[in-house]
């Protein structure tokens, strides 16, 4: 389902196809050499949607299952054959819970986008766009590390036809499509993990009322943790780069605590910290690092203005270019 410039809902059509290509919506207003301002009503509540943005026109398609149930398919960051720029936020707004809206970089880092956000009150939120040459330089770090180590951290980096670097993906994204391709990464850490928590207790604040929760390699070469209904087997790249696998796998009768260890666990496995100093007592989740996860962003400042009444959302999304920012 799209939101039309009219502020209508637009649900493609069905042609008996198992493939059908969905014209580009092409929101008018916008001039991506410009500051522009485009002006959207939402006509109901909304959940999980998603705004798009890119430099030329974006692929989407309606797929058809067995069962005769349609799909939309969306753009792929692993898509080789995308020679487009783009990136989205991601916004669920609702008269009983509010507003919420990001700008999701999980996956992938593409075209930057900012985002501000200003309330009837008048407070203001910002997410600030970085750079316009963030890209190469992630793409050029990240070939660097190649030569240190000798993962192909480059591959990460999906280039255009011309060189251009288009997005770049998480190590997760890669890994997934190409397994193997970064295992032995955090072998070394989690040796040295291992070690020194069968002789240490390792505390979790779990940020609720369970409080800090005990954890301890044991003779069985598992972490347990106090009250938690499974131990943890060693985990390895893969696990660490996901934390929904191998020993961070939530299963359906995962108690309380499993469910708080299992992301904290894992984070800290991913930021490395467990080795640091206070490291064994110091494991919580921080709002600015899980949002610092090494995506940057740049060239196009996406800046969202909300008013919010009893009647209607007005969306309001300005558009400007970047290009002079350095």
């Amino acid at each position: 389902m799209f939101l039309t410039s009219a502020g209508t809902w637009y649900q493609p059509a069905i042609t008996g196809a198992n493939l059908v290509k969905i014209d580009p919506i092409v929101v008018p207003g916008f001039n991506p050499n410009q500051a522009s301002i485009t002006e959207l009503l939402i006509p109901a509540e909304i959940e999980s949607g998603r705004v798009w943005i890119s430099r030329g026109e974006l692929q989407f398609r309606v797929m058809v299952s067995e069962g005769g149930i349609p799909f939309i398919t969306e753009p792929s960051a692993l898509d080789l054959t995308d020679d487009t720029s783009w990136g989205f936020l991601e916004l669920t707004s609702s008269k009983r819970n509010g507003l919420y809206a990001n700008l999701s970089f999980v996956d992938f880092v593409g075209l930057a986008l900012s985002m501000v956000l200003v309330l009837n009150s008048d407070q203001i939120q910002t997410v600030i766009g970085t750079p316009h040459n963030a890209l190469t330089s992630i793409c050029d770090a990240l070939n660097v590390q190649t030569r240190v180590d000798g993962i192909p951290w480059g591959k990460l980096c999906i280039l255009a036809d011309d060189g251009r670097p288009l997005r770049v993906l998480s190590p997760n994204l890669y890994e997934a499509a190409n397994p193997g391709a970064t295992e032995g990464y955090y072998h070394q850490y989690v040796t040295q993990v291992w070690k020194k928590y069968s002789s240490h207790d390792l505390y979790i604040d779990t940020q609720s009322w369970a409080g800090l929760v005990r954890c301890m390699v044991d003779a069985n070469e598992e972490m347990v943790c106090d009250g938690d209904n499974r131990a943890y087997a060693r985990p390895n790249t893969a696990d660490i780069w996901g934390c929904n696998t191998g020993p961070f796998s939530i299963r359906e009768h995962d108690n309380y605590i499993h469910r708080l260890i299992v992301p904290r666990l894992c984070a800290a496995f991913s930021r490395t910290t467990l080795l640091m100093d206070k490291g064994e007592s110091n494991q919580r989740l921080a709002i600015p690092a899980i949002i610092s996860i090494a995506l940057q962003i740049i060239t196009v400042a996406l800046f969202i203005r909300m008013k919010l009444t009893e009647k209607d959302m007005h969306f309001r999304m300005m558009m400007s270019t970047l290009l002079q920012r350095t």
